[in-house]
């Protein structure tokens, strides 16, 4: 997901945590990406919780083997900045799942696995009306979800690097992510590799002054994603079966408005392409809100 965004895998069936700023008045809260939690900005001795609720639509297969899913996730991220260079965080999802896999029908609401990484800052420009920010990050993804429905049971780590361009005008924020998928019960999803990137163009106001209290942000994502072949004791599973790997591309067009201490967003994903199996399900679209609280 890191950034972390919360999708439905169509290959273990389990919902996955899979996922800047301006400067008039301090302290203040800055506009991020949307679809993924690693590039969020938090200063030292900061908190900053964030609450999102995901809606995703997914189907896939055909005749009896007809699957339609959809979930309602919300995912409760929190936050601290141990010095101006270094941050931890926490994501924990709760999910409602409702699947209908031919004649069948399953509803079930349960935790998702809890995410825990931690980012620090290697590289810091500054320059008139601008900053720009290197950061490595690891974390790792433990199995506090109900095997089945939304965990596999394994724990998987992850790393990889975060760059954001923050500028009065405009902000880029993008990751390249890398996921060790571990095995249980004789399964193992395939690693992945996911690359992010965001916009976040400023609408509102045109001129900055002292009064200027909020900003209205339109916001444009996208995401790559590819992961290898899932195993099952230790065999890698058909590139055509449902648990085949595959790349993925989507997009997501999205809108903030960010006040001094707290920013309200959504956005709308949309898959573009990809070339899992026939057989795999696929999420048709995502719609996300969130409320971001800094403190």
């Amino acid at each position: 997901m890191m950034g972390l965004k919360c999708y439905f895998d169509s290959r273990n069936l389990k919902a996955r945590v899979v996922c800047c700023g301006f400067a008039v008045a301090a302290p203040q809260v800055l506009a991020a990406p949307i679809t993924f939690n690693t590039a969020l900005p938090i200063s030292e001795d900061e908190i900053i919780l964030r609450q999102q609720l995901i809606f995703t639509q997914a189907s896939g297969g055909a005749g009896v083997n007809e699957a339609n899913v959809n979930s309602l996730t919300s995912l409760t991220l929190g936050g601290y900045g141990v010095s101006s260079k270094w941050s931890v965080f926490g994501v924990l999802p709760l999910a409602h799942i409702n699947r209908e896999l031919g004649s069948n029908d399953d509803r079930q609401l349960a935790l998702g696995d809890g995410t825990l990484f931690s980012r620090y800052e290697i590289f810091r420009y500054d320059n008139k009306g601008a900053t720009t920010r290197l950061s490595p990050l690891i974390g790792l993804r433990v199995p506090t979800g109900k095997t089945g429905v939304t965990s596999d049971g394994s724990v998987d780590v992850f790393g990889g690097l975060v760059a954001t361009l923050a500028s009065t005008q405009f902000n880029l924020g993008g990751q390249v992510l890398y996921t060790l998928n571990g095995s249980a019960n004789d399964f193992q999803a395939g690693d992945s590799l996911t690359i992010d990137g965001s916009l976040q163009y400023r609408l509102w106001p045109k001129i900055l002054n002292a009064q200027t209290r909020g900003f209205i942000f339109g916001v444009i994502e996208g995401n790559v994603t590819w992961q290898d072949d899932a195993q099952r004791n230790g065999v890698n599973l058909p590139q055509d079966s449902s648990m085949g790997g595959g790349t993925s591309v989507s997009i997501s067009p999205g809108l903030q408005y960010a006040a001094q201490r707290w920013i309200l967003e959504t956005a709308l994903t949309l898959p573009i392409a990809d070339n899992f199996s026939n057989d795999a399900l696929r999420p048709d679209y995502s719609v996300r809100t969130s409320l971001r609280l800094n403190f």
